[in-house]
């Protein structure tokens, strides 16, 4: 099994520490002194998926790394991420997510620790989506 992230292929399957989580960044709740709250909600909400990809090879995190800086450039381009029929990126298992947008840090140094002896490195890979509707 694999994970593709855009046109990547990582053969390594997506660790047990792996997750999604949802998020409503436009929403506003105030609570009154009479213990009722008004809340205003407006936009999508957001799935943030957290990938931690272990023992990654060196010529498919070169792959990764070229992708994210030349062909996404980190933020500005979206892509989409095809999780193993397993995994769920939080559309259930096995779907692919389009529309992801990278959310980690600017630069690659911060994306890996290498592993071992063989040009093995621990990749935790941060993006988001909207929620489809």
């Amino acid at each position: 099994m694999s994970i593709q992230i855009g046109t990547v292929d990582i053969s390594v399957n997506p660790s047990h520490e792996s997750r999604f989580d949802f998020r409503k960044q436009s929403q506003l709740t105030t609570e009154y002194e009479d213990g009722t709250f008004e809340t205003f909600s407006s936009g999508r909400t957001m799935i943030d998926c957290v990938l931690q990809l272990d023992y990654v090879d060196n010529d498919e995190w070169n792959e990764l790394m070229l992708f994210l800086n030349n062909t996404v450039q980190y933020s500005k381009i979206t892509f989409t991420v095809t999780p193993p029929s397993f995994f769920d990126l939080g559309l259930g298992a096995g779907v692919a997510v389009t529309n992801a947008t990278y959310t980690g840090p600017p630069n690659t140094k911060d994306l890996y620790t290498p592993v071992g002896r063989l040009g093995r490195k621990n990749v935790i890979f941060n993006f988001s989506y909207p929620k489809p509707i």
